[in-house]
């Protein structure tokens, strides 16, 4: 199907790396990502206490309970997160 509107290059839609780092940083912040995490960690604690809940939080299990308890854990604690000085010879893709 032949489009009537101009479409800009694909070039033109490309955002420098340095401004997706300073968006990411500016918005995706440990205090940032915990609190998200809070709030689905009570959404997960009310499920189980009230049948008002919608259906997805009520499907959540012990699986999600645990990956949010367990992500709360290490942004709590990164110092129990890997760093690139524990892997000083690895490379991605296994090669040197």
């Amino acid at each position: 199907m032949k489009t009537t509107t101009p479409r800009p290059a694909i070039e033109a839609l490309d955002v420098p790396v340095e401004q997706v780092r300073l968006d990411i940083a500016s918005h995706v912040t440990p205090a940032k990502v915990l609190s998200a995490l809070r709030d689905v960690q009570a959404r997960q604690q009310a499920a189980t206490t009230s049948a008002d809940d919608d259906a997805l939080v009520r499907a959540m299990g012990d699986k999600e309970r645990a990956a949010t308890a367990g992500a709360i854990y290490l942004i709590e604690h990164p110092e129990c997160c890997s760093t690139a000085a524990d892997y000083p010879d690895w490379t991605c893709g296994g090669t040197a």
